[in-house]
């Protein structure tokens, strides 16, 4: 009897363990579900988001280069083999006045950026700009440089300031042609039809291509005053410039007389 009993108790033990065990199991399964923090994949995807747009805008986006159409240089030999170097910058008076435009300082440098020379109180031809007229800041200078090299060109200063009161003198009987020395002769008269005489007179050429591009500005400053109701003839030519430049090249140009302001 009592081996009938223990034999009983044993067996109502091992059921009770048994029992014991498939309830534990659904909570052992069922806690990595519970432990699962339900932010982690939205912390992954946020770091992408915001890294991306700050890479596509500050950190890789770089400037771009000058289109050059406003202002560029150029080098070139001479017949002698030297190196000079030529620069224009365009200014073009879209104010509601007339401006002066002031000297500025040309700076040449190589496609690096880096400066290989200066010129400075460079003067825009013409000098008064009226209203909607353009003019160019023109400069040629010897670089001392051992070879031809492309260049880009950076203008500093020339800000125009308002004027009133500019003065253009009439120019007469101008032709251009071949100098005999090379490169391009304009010359002509120049009459002051003011009252008042002109004591320091310029007078200037934008020369330019087939396409309106400028190919060299010729400038030059009367030697005497111009009285008021006289006329002097004048000519323009430069011999620094180019030695492949000829009138062949040039479609047109606009000449200027006026007294430096």
């Amino acid at each position: 009897m009592k081996r009938s009993l223990c034999v009983l108790l044993a067996l109502c033990l091992l059921l009770a363990l048994t029992a014991c065990r498939t309830e534990k199991t659904p909570e052992e399964t069922s806690r990595p579900t519970e432990t699962q923090s339900p932010t982690e994949p939205s912390e992954t995807e946020e770091p992408t988001q915001t890294t991306a747009p700050e890479g596509s805008t500050d950190d890789t986006q770089t400037p771009e280069e000058p289109s050059g159409d406003d202002q560029w240089a150029y080098s070139y030999a001479d017949d002698a083999g030297r190196i000079w170097a030529m620069g224009f910058a365009k200014v073009t008076n879209d104010t509601d006045s007339p401006i002066l435009t002031e000297p500025c300082t040309f700076r040449f440098c190589d496609e690096s950026g880096a400066e290989l020379l200066a010129a400075k109180d460079v003067f825009c031809y013409p000098q008064v700009l009226e209203i909607g007229e353009t003019g160019y800041y023109f400069e040629i200078v010897e670089t001392g440089l051992a070879e031809v090299t492309p260049l880009k060109l950076t203008v500093e200063g020339g800000e125009p300031v308002t004027f009133q009161g500019g003065i253009r003198y009439e120019t007469e009987n101008v032709s251009l042609a071949n100098s005999p020395y090379g490169g391009i002769l304009i010359s002509g008269e120049v009459r002051n039809s003011t009252p008042d005489t002109g004591e320091l007179v310029c007078v200037a050429a934008i020369v330019y291509d087939a396409g309106d591009r400028p190919l060299c500005v010729l400038s030059t400053i009367l030697g005497e005053a111009l009285p008021a109701n006289a006329m002097a003839g004048f000519s323009l030519e430069n011999y620094d410039l180019p030695p492949e430049l000829n009138v062949s090249e040039a479609a047109n140009f606009e000449i200027f007389a006026y007294p430096v302001a």
